[in-house]
């Protein structure tokens, strides 16, 4: 009997070490990711995380001032300059093309040069789409073509709008005209610088 007792004792020891080896190897084993035995967790490589820069923008250009009131006039006023000195080119062109050569007249011939400038007057309003106000500039150049002098023209001129031939008309602002030495300077009325058909 007491060999016996002492084989059961021995066999029941030796399960109990099992079962404390096994326990202690369940024990032993490491979780990986996901609580999953017998896997190491991920390692990811930070320069992944970071995205990768590109080379930076030039810097932006400073903004130009803005534009004001007086700055606008001054561009308008040259730009009226501009055109009308454009408009005078292209009626001088126009003229010389096509102006039919009459010949030089006398200063004494008051007719002949009523008629020379109301045919004149016709063909640069014409051409130079000036709505019935023609440069006095213009007209002078087509009778210095004809053998006239200015001192001449300019006398006859005015002897037109005497006799009710034309009308002449001063310049708003002498200040905004091209040439404004070409204009006719008459005291009290001031720079006549277009001619009118009535």
């Amino acid at each position: 009997m007491g060999a016996r007792k002492s084989a059961s004792a021995e066999a029941r020891s030796k399960s109990t070490k099992k079962i404390v080896a096994k326990g202690g190897t369940k024990r032993a084993v490491k979780t990986g990711t996901g609580g999953k035995p017998g896997r190491k967790p991920d390692v990811q490589d930070a320069s992944a995380k970071s995205p990768r820069r590109g080379p930076r923008p030039p810097p932006k250009s400073p903004r130009p001032p803005r534009p004001t009131i007086a700055s606008v006039s001054e561009q308008i006023k040259a730009l009226a300059g501009q055109v009308e000195a454009l408009t005078q080119i292209i009626a001088r062109a126009f003229t010389a093309t096509s102006e039919p050569d009459a010949g030089p007249r006398s200063a004494s011939d008051g007719a002949g040069f009523d008629s020379d400038l109301l045919t004149i007057l016709a063909q640069l309003d014409r051409g130079g789409r000036y709505a019935g106000m023609v440069p006095i500039p213009e007209v002078r150049d087509a009778f210095l073509r004809r053998g006239w002098t200015r001192r001449n023209f300019d006398h006859r001129l005015l002897q037109a709008e005497r006799d009710f031939v034309v009308d002449l008309k001063t310049a708003d602002d002498p200040s905004r005209l091209a040439d404004p030495e070409l204009a006719i300077e008459e005291p009290g009325r001031g720079h006549l610088q277009y001619v009118v058909l009535r």
